[in-house]
C-alpha cells in the first residue's frame, strides 16, 4: 500500500497497531546516491589507503577504515523511498480455523476434529479420511452396477456428485494434515522467530507500506543532491516515479526540530485554554472543592478514566460510551475534565475517547502542521515498537535514517555504533545470514537481493515456510528496487534463511544480531561489541581473485566457483565490481596438506582457464592479528560437527 500526505493520518493508526503486534518488520531505502563524491579527503584518498592494505586489496578495508566514506555520502545525499514490511506469525489454532471454515462436507470436517483431538498426530485422521472415501466409493459403485439402460434415480445422481466433492475435498484435508502435523504435542514457540514446534510449515502474514520521502523545507534545508549514477540510470530503468516524488512525498525533518515545534505547539494550546476559560492542569487541590456528595461520582470516573487509558493505550481509535456518570455540580464537572486531559483522554458527552494531539492532529487529511514531519511519526513507530528489524546490506540504510531524522553529526565509528545499536537493539541483516557457508549450495548468494530472495523461496516457500502478502507487488512487473517490495522480499527471505539455518543444530539466527556486512570487505560490523568480526570459519580459506582485462566481476566470480566446483571444492564467491573473492569451504575436504595441495590445484586451473586472472591468498587470519583484537573471528559454534 502506499502511503502519501493525503492517506497518511488515516493510514498510521493501522501502521502504529501493525508494529506493536507484529514478530518482526523489514525495512529498506531507496537514495538519490550512494557513494561518497570524495568522501571529503580529496581524490586520490581511495588510492591512497588502498595503497596501505596487503596487495592493495580493497577486501581488506575495515568497517572502521569504511566509516569516513559512508558518513560522508548519508550527509551528501538523502532518502528517497521508505518501505515497510510488517510480518504476523498466524498461530496454528488460527491456521487450522480458517482452513475448516472452508469445507462444505460434513466428513471432511470431522476428519479434522479427529486430528485436533489426537494433538495433531495424523495416523488415524488420515485412517478415518481412507476409510470415509472407500465407503462412498463402494456406494458409487453399487450405483453404478445399475445396468446401462436403467436411468439413475434422483438420489443416486445426488450420490456420486457428492462423491466427487468429498474425494476432492478429502485430497485437500490429507495434504494440509500432513504438512501441518508433528509427533508431539503442540507446545509454544520460546520465540516470535522460532519455528512453531507443533507442525512443519510456519505461516506468515505479511502487511507492507511504501512512501517517497523529501527532506521538509519548513526546516531550511536549501538543496537536495542526487547521483546521476543512482538517479538518471539506476532508479530510473527500475520504473522510478519522480513526479510521485516530488509532489506526494512524506516530509521529514530533524527529531531536535520536531520536538522543539511540538513544545511550542503545546504551549500555544496551553495558553490557547487558558485565554478562552479553558479546564486548568489537574491538581490534587481540586479534588478539595468537590462537594462530599460527589465525591464518590468523581472517584467513580476517575476510576473510569484510568482503566480506559490502561486498556486502550495502543489503541488510538477507541471509544468507551457512557462510561462516565452525570456530574451536575461545576467543580466536580471541572476536576473530571482535568483528569482526564492529565491522561491525555477527552470526555465527551459521558463516553470517553482519545484527545487529539494538538501537534498531529492539526487537519484531518494530513495537512496542518503535522504534514511537516508526517515521515517522522513512520520512524518513531518503527524505533518505539522495540520489535525485531530486519534489513538487507543494512549500513547504509541505517546511516540514512539517522542523518535524516537527527541533527546531530555522528563524530566516530565508536559513536555510530553505540546510537545505532541502540536505537535497534534487534538487528538482522539477510545478506550476513545469507552469506554464511553452509549456504554454499544456493550460489552466489552474496549479491543481489532479489537473486538471493529468489534461490531461498525455490527451497522454501511452501514447504518449510509460507508468506501471504495482504496487499502486495507482482514480482516480476518492475517491483525491484520499490523499498515496499524490497522490504518485503527481505522479509520473506530472512524466514527462507533462518528456515535453513535450523536444519544446523546449534545454529540460530539470534547469534547474528546486530552484525552487518560492509560492501567491497570481507568483515563485518558488530553493533554490539567492542570489536568487529569476520564471519568465516578459521578453516575456510579466503582468496583475492583479478579477472583479467575486459572480464566483468560478477560472470568472474561464477566462472571462478564454478572450476572450484568442479574440482570438488565448495565455495563461495562474492564480486564488488572488477575484482571477487572466493571463500573456499575447506571443511568439506578436511584440513591440512590435502586440502591445501587440492586448493593449489585447482586455482591454477582458474588461472590457465581465465586467461590473465590472478589468484591471492589474503590469509586473513595473519591480517587479523595486526587489527589489536578490533576484529576477530565470529564464534560460530560447533553446528559443522
Amino acid at each position: 500500500m502506499e502511503i502519501n500526505r493525503a492517506n497518511f493520518s488515516a493510514t498510521f493508526p493501522k501502521i502504529q497497531h501493525l508494529l506493536q503486534t507484529c514478530d518482526f518488520y523489514a525495512f529498506d531505502l531507496e537514495m538519490t546516491g550512494i557513494n561518497p563524491v570524495r568522501c571529503g579527503r580529496g581524490v586520490d584518498a581511495e588510492a591512497i589507503h588502498l595503497e596501505t592494505l596487503p596487495h592493495n586489496c580493497r577486501f581488506y578495508s575495515t568497517p572502521e577504515d569504511s566509516f569516513a566514506g559512508k558518513w560522508e555520502a548519508a550527509t551528501t545525499f538523502s532518502p528517497m523511498q521508505l518501505g515497510l514490511s510488517i510480518f504476523h506469525k498466524r498461530s496454528a489454532d488460527a491456521t487450522v480455523a480458517t482452513f475448516r471454515q472452508k469445507l462444505t462436507c460434513r466428513e471432511s470436517s470431522q476428519v479434522v476434529d479427529k486430528w485436533i483431538e489426537d494433538h495433531r498426530r495424523p495416523e488415524q485422521a488420515l485412517e478415518l479420511a481412507k476409510a470415509t472415501v472407500q465407503q462412498l466409493a463402494n456406494a458409487v459403485n453399487n450405483l453404478k452396477g445399475v445396468s446401462d439402460n436403467d436411468d439413475l434415480s434422483l438420489e443416486a445422481m445426488e450420490t456420486i456428485s457428492r462423491f466427487s466433492l468429498l474425494s476432492q475435498e478429502l485430497d485437500a484435508v490429507t495434504d494440509f494434515i500432513t504438512s501441518h502435523s508433528s509427533s508431539a504435542p503442540a507446545a509454544a514457540s520460546s520465540s516470535p522467530l522460532s519455528p512453531s514446534s507443533n507442525r512443519g510449515l510456519d505461516d506468515y502474514v505479511a502487511t507492507t507500506f511504501h512512501c517517497h520521502l523529501f527532506p521538509s523545507f519548513h526546516y531550511g534545508d536549501g538543496e537536495l543532491r542526487m547521483s546521476i549514477e543512482t538517479v538518471g540510470t539506476f532508479l530510473s530503468e527500475h520504473n522510478m516515479d519522480f513526479n510521485a516524488w516530488v509532489r506526494n512525498s512524506l516530509l521529514y525533518a530533524p527529531r531536535e526540530a520536531v520536538a522543539r515545534e511540538r513544545v511550542e505547539a503545546l504551549r500555544r494550546s496551553a495558553s490557547k485554554s487558558i485565554a478562552t476559560g479553558g479546564p486548568p492542569a489537574f491538581n490534587q487541590e481540586m479534588l478539595a472543592k468537590v462537594p462530599k456528595t460527589d465525591l464518590n461520582l468523581v472517584t467513580t470516573a476517575f476510576a473510569a478514566l484510568e482503566l480506559f487509558a490502561e486498556n486502550n493505550r495502543d489503541n488510538k481509535e477507541a471509544r468507551q460510551t457512557k462510561a462516565l456518570p452525570y456530574i451536575a455540580n461545576s467543580d466536580s464537572f471541572s476536576a473530571v475534565i482535568a483528569k482526564a486531559k492529565s491522561l491525555g483522554l477527552k470526555a465527551d458527552k459521558g463516553d470517553i475517547v482519545w484527545s487529539p494531539n494538538p501537534v498531529d492532529s492539526a487537519n484531518a487529511n494530513g495537512g496542518g502542521e503535522s504534514a511537516k514531519h508526517q515521515a517522522n511519526l513512520l520512524f518513531e513507530a518503527m524505533i518505539n515498537s522495540k520489535k525485531p528489524a530486519i534489513a538487507h546490506n543494512s549500513w547504509s540504510d541505517l546511516l540514512f535514517l539517522y542523518r535524516a531524522f537527527h541533527s546531530t553529526p555522528l563524530t566516530s565509528y565508536e559513536h555510530f555504533k553505540s546510537t545505532l545499536g541502540a536505537l535497534f537493539p534487534t538487528l538482522y541483516d539477510t545478506r550476513t545470514l545469507s552469506s554464511l557457508e553452509i549456504n554454499h549450495g544456493f550460489g552466489q548468494v552474496r549479491g543481489q537481493l532479489d537473486r538471493t530472495y529468489q534461490l531461498f523461496k525455490r527451497e522454501h516457500e511452501a514447504r518449510t515456510v509460507r508468506v501471504v502478502m495482504t496487499d502486495g507487488f507482482s514480482e516480476g512487473s518492475g517491483a525491484a528496487h520499490n523499498a515496499g517490495y524490497d522490504a518485503f522480499i527481505t522479509g520473506s527471505l530472512f524466514l527462507y534463511v533462518s528456515a535453513e539455518m535450523r536444519k544446523h543444530e546449534g545454529l540460530t539466527v539470534e547469534l547474528f544480531n546486530g552484525v552487518l556486512p560492509v560492501y567491497a570487505s570481507i568483515f563485518s560490523i558488530s553493533l554490539h561489541t567492542e570489536h568487529d568480526y569476520l564471519v568465516q570459519a578459521r578453516s575456510a580459506p579466503v582468496f583475492y581473485c583479478v579477472p583479467g582485462p575486459g572480464a566483468r566481476g560478477g560472470i568472474f566470480a561464477d566462472r571462478v566457483a564454478s572450476i572450484m566446483r568442479k574440482a570438488n571444492l565448495p565455495s563461495i564467491p562474492m564480486n564488488c565490481g572488477d575484482s571477487a573473492l572466493l571463500f573456499v569451504i575447506g571443511s568439506a575436504r578436511g584440513t591440512g596438506s590435502l586440502l591445501n595441495s587440492s586448493i593449489t590445484a585447482a586455482l591454477r586451473d582458474v588461472e590457465k582457464s581465465l586467461s590473465g586472472a590472478s589468484v591471492i591468498d589474503m590469509k586473513v587470519d595473519e591480517f587479523l592479528q595486526t587489527t589489536n583484537g578490533k576484529i576477530q573471528f565470529f564464534p560460530l559454534g560447533d553446528y559443522r560437527q
